[in-house]
């Protein structure tokens, strides 16, 4: 039976629809995301816009934030939704890379910003190490007490200046601080022209 709520121009209508579309609809873009690996919208809100309108009203909606599933995993029911910033949606996208260290699990690029290094530098050592966070963290924590000094060569292996951080040494060169640390674990032959070693 067919709704008469007036509230078709609504942007929580547009949302209701799309997530709907997503879970029900093959023709849908992100239908293989979504409803072709098992996600479903509950049959409260499925068959009812009002009652999903009744619940974002009642649950903090606001034109400023995204609707969003706190697993990622799980269906669109509201034991399951939620409403975020934008930025906080983001993280917790599949492709996100989710790391636990000392019971704490956190997106890496959040574990970037906390232990304030570079997230292209952190996710380039995670590959490094075999993906074993213990050691990653470790190495990490160790680097944080110490500054490194640094040699640049150039391509031909010719000594140019020592630096006294890798961070300097990315200022001098002009070459991303991922870049560099790839190119010191032999990922590159070199980068931006140099070579660099820690001395």
């Amino acid at each position: 039976m067919a709704e008469f709520h007036g509230l078709r121009k609504h942007r929580l209508y547009n949302i209701w629809s799309k997530a709907k579309d997503r879970c029900f609809n093959p023709k849908c873009k992100s239908y293989n995301q979504y409803g072709g690996r098992g996600i479903y919208m509950c049959e409260e809100w499925r068959n009812s816009f009002l009652n999903f309108y009744k619940w974002a009203i009642n649950n903090g909606y606001s034109d400023e934030l995204s609707f969003d599933r706190q697993n990622v995993d799980g269906h669109y029911q509201p034991e399951n939704c939620r409403w975020v910033a934008p930025h906080q949606q983001n993280y917790n996208q599949r492709k996100s890379i989710n790391i636990t260290y000392n019971g704490e699990t956190l997106p890496l690029k959040v574990w970037a910003k906390k232990l304030n290094i570079n997230y292209g530098t952190l996710h380039s050592r995670y590959k490094y190490y075999d993906f074993d966070v213990e050691r990653l963290f470790e190495e990490v924590e160790k680097g944080k007490g110490q500054k490194r000094r640094v040699m640049i060569y150039d391509k031909q292996d010719n000594p140019l200046m020592i630096v006294e951080s890798k961070s300097l040494a990315s200022k001098v060169t002009n070459c991303d601080d991922s870049a560099i640390w790839r190119q010191m674990t032999g990922a590159y032959n070199h980068t931006g022209g140099f070579k660099f070693k820690y001395i």
